[in-house]
């Protein structure tokens, strides 16, 4: 399953060091950190669509309608295949933290695994939930993805064995809950936006630790967590000024989910993705770039 040799850092906790590396071939000759973000948004609106292939291979009929279709997953460069070789776990963190982001929530994700990689529990951020909902936690501020589903663990279960994913990495408090009922690793996409160039940023915690994935996902995953927070706060609330200035590359993505929202709000998230996939591929680009050159 891509899992190492287990170590023993202390008595409790146990660190599966991930051994595989994503692999991403670039030709010379693509200049892919020109790519914008809009050319596929552009080429979708612009060319006509005679027949459209469904996911599982079926074509619609031709249509008169002037309405246009968005591209399916295989129209798109390289999105079904990154889509698919995504870790399970890690796409449910993802389906759920836009889920969220639908909900009008922060856009925040989390799946407990067990030993077999099965999902044991899952959880999303539910702090701005109303009252009446499905979550155990929500509509307060302890709501958050990780403690939603660790909270679905029943006393007594040996976490041990298990894994603890999330979009981002936790915060101080889910932190301390993943250690105090015994998780034996933490897995993230993205260090968590909202504590971006403050002295809160969780980086380098005990048991935490990046997964080894093409560096477009941990974008998705914070462009989604910062579009959550502009559609509800708008551009200039704190943690995405902070951004911009850090991670602009994130920023611009977020903005762009945020004005593709008619499609947010109502397509599952690979459909959300497909359109946008080849600015995450340039945004991801842009980003290694200007980090080697600090």
């Amino acid at each position: 399953n891509g899992r190492g040799v287990a170590q023993q850092p202390n008595d409790h906790h146990r660190t599966i060091v991930l051994r595989r590396e994503a692999k991403l071939e670039r030709r010379p000759d693509e200049v892919l950190w020109q790519v914008s973000i809009w050319p596929c948004l552009k080429e979708a609106a612009e060319e006509p669509v005679t027949q459209q292939a469904d996911v599982d291979g079926r074509h619609r009929a031709d249509s008169t309608s002037p309405t246009r279709v968005r591209p399916s997953l295989a129209q798109v460069t390289g999105f079904a295949e990154a889509w698919g070789g995504l870790e399970v776990p890690l796409r449910r963190c993802l389906e759920l933290a836009h889920r969220t982001l639908r909900g009008g929530g922060l856009a925040c994700g989390s799946v407990i695994t067990d030993a077999d990689g099965s999902i044991i529990a899952e959880g999303r951020n539910r702090a701005y939930d109303p009252p009446g909902g499905d979550g155990i936690l929500q509509g307060n501020p302890l709501a958050h993805a990780e403690l939603n589903a660790l909270a679905q663990i029943p006393t007594g279960r040996d976490l041990d064995d298990c894994v603890l994913w999330s979009s981002q990495q936790p915060c101080s408090m889910c932190r301390a809950a993943a250690e105090f009922v015994e998780v034996g690793e933490v897995r993230y996409l993205g260090v968590d936006p909202a504590f971006v160039g403050t002295d809160r940023s969780t980086t380098g915690a005990p048991l935490d630790q990046t997964v080894a994935v093409a560096p477009e996902w941990p974008l998705v995953a914070n462009a989604l967590f910062l579009a959550s927070i502009i559609a509800k706060r708008g551009d200039q609330a704190e943690a995405v000024i902070r951004n911009r200035e850090l991670e602009p590359e994130t920023v611009n993505l977020a903005s762009a989910v945020v004005d593709q929202r008619a499609v947010a709000d109502s397509a599952d998230l690979d459909q959300l993705l497909a359109p946008l996939w080849n600015g995450f591929v340039a945004a991801a680009i842009q980003r290694t770039t200007r980090t080697k050159n600090r």
